[in-house]
């Protein structure tokens, strides 16, 4: 007995010690690993019509891969370079109007009542004065720093995000072909009875496919239909506003409305004071817009995609995916909501363990 219990407590240290070490060594790579995940599930329907069009199963991975490289970069690449120019132009537009003593651009009469010429003459007054005109210098500039140290931050570790970009594809090309398969070993191996593992399974799928296939798309689609709708009728930098929209539209409780309804009614005040009919008309129509597309995309397409699928509160949904994102980065607006989820389904079953245990 002495000898058993000796083999069994130096089998478990050499098993905690595998999986420490195990777990070192994938730590840096955690976040590429769990994207390829992610994009594995996303792509896999492609993967799988692709299969018989093509006749090979790695062919079809590599399509698939391909597919999703060219996805991922193509919007990316435009956001950056769209968002740099948008920046730019920013920067200096706000440093020539300082030079003017004229921080907004509306023409309001010095000698008009109302209440928004007030406000814009009251501000346009306070930042032709010279400390505040320092102070806004001062924050220009510290933005300025700050983006130049991000960006040679960002070329420094280059070489580590195209090896994170690298291992994403290669786990993504090999997820297409044994996916499945690992899945199914992976929930056959956990320490649960069958109908418990068919619940977590379950659970899983449905909140990835209302995270990903609900709230992410839906919130990307809002936020291009607004940056449309931003760039038609006349509001600035429709890019950098469209993605703020895109990030509050996907946060429950607050909706793309917070970015949309605020920018038509500036707009609606700025045309009816400047007795503009275009300026007038395009605050009108953009909230017209915003009401009908942009928030209505929303309430169409979330209840047919999502529906009652994911079963898990919006708050959790909301702190999962905020969460994720802090801790993870992009992905984590997936595995944030996943793991909270599974949490919630690991607590039910323990739950219903202890109500048989009581009744028993």
């Amino acid at each position: 007995m002495p000898s058993t219990n000796h083999s069994w407590y130096v089998a478990f240290a050499l098993v905690l010690i595998l999986v420490v070490v195990s777990f070192l060594i994938v730590k840096p790579f955690i976040t590429a690993l769990l994207g390829a995940i992610v994009l594995a599930y996303i792509f896999y329907p492609v993967f799988e019509w692709l299969i018989p069009k093509v006749k090979f199963r790695s062919l079809a991975a590599v399509i698939t891969t391909i597919i999703a490289l060219f996805l991922i970069t193509t919007p990316l690449a435009f956001v950056l370079n769209t968002a740099t120019a948008e920046a730019h132009f920013f920067y200096m537009n706000i440093k020539q109007r300082l030079t003017i003593d004229s921080l907004i651009n509306v023409d309001c009469p010095r000698e008009s009542t109302s209440f928004f010429c007030s406000l814009v003459n009251r501000v346009n007054e306070l930042s032709g004065q010279e400390d505040i005109q320092s102070k806004i210098k001062e924050m220009l500039s510290n933005a300025i720093t700050w983006l130049a140290k991000a960006t040679s931050e960002f070329v420094l570790t280059l070489p580590r995000i195209m090896l994170n970009f690298v291992i994403m594809l290669f786990t993504l090309f090999y997820l297409f072909l044994d996916g499945k398969t690992i899945a199914d070993r992976l929930y056959r191996a956990l320490p649960f009875k069958a109908q418990h593992q068919k619940a977590i399974q379950r659970q899983l799928s449905e909140v990835i496919y209302a995270t990903v296939y609900g709230s992410i798309i839906i919130a990307v689609l809002q936020g291009v239909l607004a940056g449309i709708g931003f760039w038609v009728f006349g509001i600035g930098s429709p890019v950098v506003w469209a993605m703020v929209t895109t990030v509050l539209a996907f946060i429950p409780f607050v909706g793309a409305w917070l970015v949309w309804f605020p920018a038509g009614v500036l707009r609606l005040i700025e045309g009816y004071d400047a007795a503009n009919s275009h300026v007038l008309w395009s605050g009108i129509l953009l909230l017209v817009y915003g009401v009908i597309i942009i928030s209505g995309i929303d309430n169409l397409l979330k209840p047919k995609i999502i529906g009652e699928r994911a079963r898990v509160h919006p708050v959790l949904i909301m702190i999962g995916a905020l969460g994720g994102l802090l801790v993870l980065g992009p992905v984590g607006f997936v595995v944030g909501p996943v793991a909270l989820a599974l949490a919630k389904t690991l607590f039910e079953i323990y739950e219903k363990e202890q109500s048989t245990v009581t009744t028993e």
